[in-house]
């Protein structure tokens, strides 16, 4: 909505992110915090692997994301938070676009 407003006004308008899934430390909580705290999107991996989702600029571990990557997602979708595919591996982006 506040981006909406902002661009009906002619302003400009920005969203604060976390550059990296390796931010939430594997919790759901954090993910949360972090919403609350006004984070609107997350790029899932940013230049290394993380335990529960393949980046691009990695070798692959997974092929895709992991059940609790899967989580993850559905608890972004759930929320309201934007999942940012810049970073990820082929497979990650197919389970991620799967689960949304």
């Amino acid at each position: 909505d506040d981006l909406e407003k902002a661009r009906a006004e002619g302003r400009i308008a920005s969203l604060m992110g976390a550059e990296g899934g390796h931010s939430i430390n594997n919790s759901l909580g954090t993910l949360r915090a972090l919403y609350e705290l006004g984070v609107r999107y997350m790029t899932l991996t940013h230049n290394d692997n993380i335990d529960w989702a393949d980046s691009a600029t990695d070798l692959p571990r997974l092929g895709g994301l992991s059940a609790f990557g899967h989580e993850v997602v559905r608890e972004m979708n759930r929320v309201g938070m934007l999942v940012d595919l810049s970073h990820v591996a082929d497979g990650v982006m197919r389970d991620a676009l799967a689960t949304s």
